[in-house]
């Protein structure tokens, strides 16, 4: 893979709200021939400034989205990068070690995933494979990803079964949220079997009364209320 950038350096930007890790990153990024480091910002806002003026370049982003204070707003950029700068190719790079955010990058269509920790080496195969139009999430970032959709998926499965003393109990559920309107966390000390509440709370993943019927509904569980 890497012999392919032998004739033309890949342009690195590096995305860090701290300015010591972006002049590490980049000094180690340097030492290799093969990259050119052409732009270090502070956020989003300063790489969609750079991007505008250099929309003609290929670049590979190395984007942190670890910030605690800013990282909803950070990470909206990124999917306005990846649609409108087809060319910048992002790879992000977290200290978070949780399977939702990393799903949630897939999702988007991110290429590169790693960890803040990873060895040069690695940091070094991710941009080679990006920059080749392969994707690279690394082997721990994977296993959390997997993990996390698998247990997604078993928590839909659990979603749909529901015996028909259940649907029961959910249907007078709805009967009496209709009645008083009910909202949030429903208070059930007027129905007798508060472990069939407990159950379904367990395989809706919420204790929402309206989350747990809105699901219902688009799982057909329960019929439509008329």
């Amino acid at each position: 893979m890497k012999e392919k950038f032998l004739t033309r350096k890949i342009q690195i930007a590096v995305v860090d709200p701290d300015a010591h890790s972006r002049e590490s990153v980049s000094r180690s990024l340097l030492i290799e021939n093969e990259f050119e480091v052409n732009a270090t910002c502070s956020g989003g806002k300063e790489l969609m400034n750079y991007l505008y003026s250099n929309q003609s370049s290929e670049s590979i982003i190395l984007y942190d989205i670890s910030m605690k204070n800013d990282a909803p707003y950070e990470t909206s950029y990124l999917g306005y990068i990846h649609r409108f700068f087809p060319k910048s190719k992002i790879i992000v790079q977290s200290f978070q070690k949780v399977g939702y955010q990393i799903y949630q990058m897939y999702q988007r269509g991110i290429p590169g995933y790693l960890f803040k920790d990873c060895s040069h080496e690695e940091l070094k195969t991710a941009i080679y494979s990006v920059a080749s139009e392969n994707t690279y999430y690394q082997p721990e970032v994977r296993h959390l990803m997997d993990d996390y959709v698998r247990y997604s998926t078993k928590k839909q499965d659990h979603r749909l079964f529901l015996t028909q003393f259940e649907k029961a109990f959910l249907s007078q559920i709805h009967k009496l949220q209709a009645q008083f309107s009910f909202k949030g966390d429903l208070k059930i000390d007027n129905l007798k079997d508060s472990l069939t509440w407990e159950n379904i709370c367990l395989k809706f993943g919420t204790r929402d009364l309206n989350d747990i019927l809105h699901l219902s509904y688009t799982q057909k569980l329960l019929p439509l209320p008329g």
